[in-house]
């Protein structure tokens, strides 16, 4: 694992980290999708090793880069939009 801060022009800093797909796992328990409609929720099970990139929805391989604990990039979309943004912390 590698730790990064993500900064983007004008948002605040969130923190950055590189993993491999067992990494991401470990940090990262898996839990059903819930999509909001209204005043009803769907829930859609995820295998206990499927991971989607949150910016093009597929699944980043063995490299992940895990945004503000939240998000997961792949290795392409992780090199065009996000790590141009990145420093690694000290």
């Amino acid at each position: 694992m590698k730790s990064l801060v993500f900064k983007y022009p004008g948002d605040p800093p969130q923190p950055a980290i590189e993993m491999n797909r067992a990494e991401f796992l470990t940090v990262c328990p898996r839990h059903p999708t819930r999509i909001y409609s209204g005043d009803t929720v769907q829930e859609f099970p995820m295998a206990e090793d499927e991971i989607w990139c949150d910016q093009c929805d597929e699944d980043p391989g063995d490299y992940v880069l895990l945004i503000g604990g939240t998000r997961a990039m792949c290795r392409k979309c992780a090199d065009e939009f996000y790590l141009p943004h990145c420093r690694e912390t000290s």
